[in-house]
């Protein structure tokens, strides 16, 4: 069983959750296939690192876009991320061998986010990713960013059975 980030749900409006995330440790790999980068990504957590020290699996893996100059924030570049288990800080991690890793500390934020099933394509996505955006509007909070897609089961899950989300983080004062 792969250990899943920990967040605080703030407020449920019909089927968005607004939730508080902790700060995280991320291995972050930029605009590669969701394929390569997933491999390199695995490497680095089977050992593929200076001290050859195998990470637990963390979920959800996360795809976004970066926009420039608001780093590091999920959300124009893209990128393709794990989270590190909860143990390590942006000093701890592992040092990667592969140059194209890159570890980061994403500050605590608040996210509205929208659950949904299935294998991801580009017209499932741009679909959920609107219908979060235009839930977002009607309750009158602010967005902050670009949507963020978390995977969280392996490839081999039918899709019926995959969860999958897409955030946006959000200015939310409960």
């Amino acid at each position: 069983m792969v250990d899943e980030v920990r967040y605080e749900v703030l407020r449920k409006v019909d089927r968005i959750e607004i939730r508080r995330y902790p700060s995280l440790i991320l291995a972050t790999v930029r605009e590669r296939s969701d394929n390569s980068s997933f491999r390199t990504l695995f490497d680095y957590i089977r050992g593929n690192n200076r001290t050859e020290k195998r990470v637990p699996m963390t979920s959800p893996v996360i795809t976004g876009r970066r926009i420039p100059r608001t780093s590091p924030v999920l959300s124009g570049e893209d990128t393709f991320s794990f989270v590190l288990p909860d143990e390590y800080d942006g000093k701890s991690a592992p040092i990667p061998n592969d140059q194209r890793i890159e570890i980061e500390t994403i500050r605590s934020r608040i996210m509205a986010v929208l659950q949904f099933s299935g294998r991801i394509d580009g017209k499932l996505l741009a679909r959920k990713e609107e219908e979060l955006l235009m839930s977002i509007t009607g309750m009158d909070i602010q967005i902050k960013g670009e949507p963020i897609l978390m995977r969280y089961n392996s490839p081999f899950m039918p899709g019926p059975f995959r969860r999958n989300e897409v955030a946006v983080e959000v200015d939310f004062h409960p």
